[in-house]
C-alpha cells in the first residue's frame, strides 16, 4: 500500500508527543494489506523528516513544493499501520469540516469510477483510461510510463489542456449537432450558447472527478473562460483569454509560476493560439473553390494538417522547458504525437466522454472497450517509438540561456507583424549562449544536516562521513541526509 502519493491529515502524535506536529504528511507503507477506507484513520510508528531541499543548486526544490502544498513532513512507517475506527466525535468535528466531507464523497465517487474503468478494460490500457478520467496513475506499469515518456506522449497521462479541450470540444460539437436536429429549435434559441453551457457543466464535473490536480485546475480555468466567451459572442480562442486565465491562476496560487506544469502548459497554449491566428489570417486561405467532391477531402486533409502543425508547435514551444526542468528531450516526440494524436482525438477522449455520460445507466461497457482498444494502439506506438532510442540528455542549461529562449518565444507569439522576428533573434541568442556556456559544477557538496561531505573530482563523487569508510557515487548524484524524528503518528486519509 503506497500511502506516500496522497497527503494525510495528521490527527495526533505520541511517544513522543510533538508540540508542533505537521498538519499534513506523506508516509509510505510497503505492506500489501487491504487499503484503508476513504475517510478512515490509520496509526503506527513512523519516521518523520522535513521535506528535502534541492539535491544540487538549481535543481528541483522539494521543500518549496511541499510548503505550498501544506505538507510539513515526509517519511515511512516502520511496520504495518493499523486501521482505526476514528477519534471521538468532538475531535472529529474539529478535523472534519464540510469541505472534508464533500471531498470524501468525491473521492469515493472517483474510486468507484476508476475501479469500474479498470475492471472493464483491464491491463495498462485500463489503468491509463482511469488516469485520463480520475488522474489516478499508480496502476500504470513503470515500463509503460517510460515508453510514453520516451515517445513524447507522457503529457497524455496528465489531465491537462489537451484532455479538457477534447472533452469540451466533443461535448460542444455533439450537443450543438443534436440540438440542430430538433425542428425549429435553432431559430428560437441560441443553440451554440446552450451547448456551451452544457460543456461548462461537463468540464466542472470533470474537474471534480479528476481530484483537482494543479494541471487540471489550470486547464479547467482556461477552458471555462473560453466557454464563457461564447455567451458574450467573443472569440473563444484569443490571447486575451490565455492572459486572463494566467492572471486568475497566479492570483490564486502565485507559486505555480515556478513549476514546469504552468510554464509548459501556457507556453504550448500561447504558441498554439498565436499559430492558429496566423493560420486563420494567412493570405490565399479562401482562394481555392470548394465543391461537394473536394469538400470531404479538404476536411480530412485539414484535420491531419492541423494535427501535424499542432504537434509541431506544441513540441517546439515546450522543448526549452523540458530541457530546463527535466534535462532531456524526446527526439522522436513529434513522430509519436503525429501517430498517436488521431487515435486519442477520435477513439479515446470522445468515447471516454460517451462512457461517462452512459455510466449512470449502466451502458458504458462498449464505449469503454472502444476506448481501451484505442489506448492499446497508443501504447503500441509508444513502445515502437521508444525502441528507437531517441531520448536526448541535454544536461543542465545556463539560467540566462533559458531566460533568453523563453523570452524570445513569448515575443514571437505576441507580435503579429515583422516584429515577431525579434523574438526569433532572441531565441537564436539564447541558443548561442547555451552552446558556448557551461553550467558551473560545485567543487563540494554538503548535506543539509552537515553529516555528509562530498568532493567532486574527475567525474567521481567521493562521499566522506565521520567514522565510516569512503564510498563513491556517480558524478552528479548527491546524497542528502536530513534530520529526522521517530514518532507514533495517527493520521486521517
Amino acid at each position: 500500500m503506497g500511502i506516500g502519493d496522497t497527503p494525510l491529515q495528521s490527527a495526533q502524535t505520541a511517544e513522543p508527543q510533538l508540540r508542533r506536529p505537521p498538519a499534513r504528511v506523506t508516509l509510505l507503507s510497503r505492506g500489501r494489506e487491504m487499503p484503508v477506507e476513504i475517510g478512515g484513520g490509520i496509526e503506527g510508528r513512523a519516521r518523520l523528516s522535513p521535506p528535502s531541499g534541492a539535491a544540487l543548486p538549481g535543481l528541483n526544490d522539494f521543500a518549496f513544493d511541499s510548503y505550498f502544498k501544506g505538507i510539513g513532513a515526509v517519511g515511512y512507517f516502520y511496520g504495518k499501520p493499523q486501521a482505526i475506527s476514528g477519534l471521538d466525535e468532538d475531535s472529529k468535528n474539529v478535523i472534519t469540516t464540510w469541505r472534508v466531507r464533500i471531498g470524501e464523497a468525491i473521492a469515493r465517487w472517483r474510486e468507484a469510477v476508476g475501479a469500474r474503468i479498470r475492471g472493464t478494460i483491464g491491463g495498462d490500457a485500463g489503468a491509463i483510461a482511469a488516469a485520463l478520467v480520475t488522474a489516478e496513475e499508480r496502476a500504470i506499469s513503470r515500463p509503460t510510463i517510460e515508453a510514453l515518456r520516451e515517445a513524447g506522449l507522457a503529457h497524455v497521462l496528465a489531465i491537462s489542456g489537451l484532455n479538457m479541450v477534447l472533452a469540451a470540444g466533443t461535448f460542444l460539437i455533439g450537443a450543438r449537432t443534436l440540438l440542430s436536429l430538433v425542428p425549429g429549435l435553432a431559430h428560437r434559441f441560441p443553440i451554440k450558447k446552450l451547448a456551451a453551457a452544457g460543456a461548462l457543466i461537463m468540464v466542472f464535473a470533470y474537474i471534480l472527478i479528476s481530484g483537482g490536480a494543479v494541471s487540471a485546475v489550470r486547464s479547467w480555468i482556461m477552458i471555462s473562460i473560453m466557454l464563457v466567451a461564447v455567451f458574450f459572442d467573443r472569440p473563444s480562442i484569443s490571447l486575451r483569454n490565455v492572459a486572463l486565465s494566467a492572471l486568475i491562476i497566479l492570483a490564486i496560487t502565485p507559486s505555480a509560476v515556478t513549476g514546469p506544469g504552468f510554464q509548459m502548459s501556457f507556453a504550448a497554449t500561447l504558441a498554439l493560439v498565436a499559430g492558429y491566428a496566423h493560420w486563420r489570417e494567412r493570405p490565399g486561405r479562401e482562394a481555392l473553390p470548394v465543391s461537394h467532391r473536394t469538400g470531404p477531402l479538404k476536411a480530412v486533409g485539414g484535420f491531419f494538417a492541423g494535427l501535424l502543425l499542432s504537434s509541431l508547435i506544441g513540441g517546439m514551444s515546450t522543448m526549452i522547458y523540458s530541457a530546463g526542468h527535466f534535462h532531456r528531450l524526446a527526439a522522436y516526440g513529434l513522430i509519436g504525437n503525429v501517430l498517436a494524436m488521431p487515435i486519442i482525438s477520435i477513439f479515446v477522449m470522445p468515447f471516454a466522454l460517451l462512457a461517462m455520460l452512459l455510466m449512470p445507466f449502466g451502458l458504458d461497457r462498449y464505449p469503454l472497450l472502444i476506448m481501451g482498444h484505442g489506448l492499446d494502439w497508443m501504447i503500441s506506438i509508444a513502445r515502437m517509438v521508444s525502441s528507437w532510442d531517441g531520448e536526448v540528455t541535454t544536461g543542465r542549461i545556463p539560467d540566462h540561456a533559458f531566460m533568453l529562449i523563453a523570452a524570445g518565444g513569448v515575443l514571437a507569439c505576441l507580435f503579429r507583424t515583422w516584429l515577431a522576428a525579434s523574438g526569433l533573434a532572441v531565441i537564436a541568442a539564447g541558443l548561442l549562449v547555451a552552446w558556448t556556456s557551461a553550467v558551473a559544477r560545485p567543487d563540494m557538496v554538503v548535506a543539509e544536516d552537515g553529516r555528509l561531505v562530498a568532493m567532486i573530482k574527475e567525474g567521481r563523487l567521493p562521499a566522506i562521513e565521520p567514522s565510516r569508510p569512503i564510498s563513491y557515487f556517480p558524478n552528479g548524484s548527491a546524497l542528502a541526509l536530513a534530520g529526522s524524528s521517530s514518532a507514533a503518528a495517527t493520521a486521517w486519509i
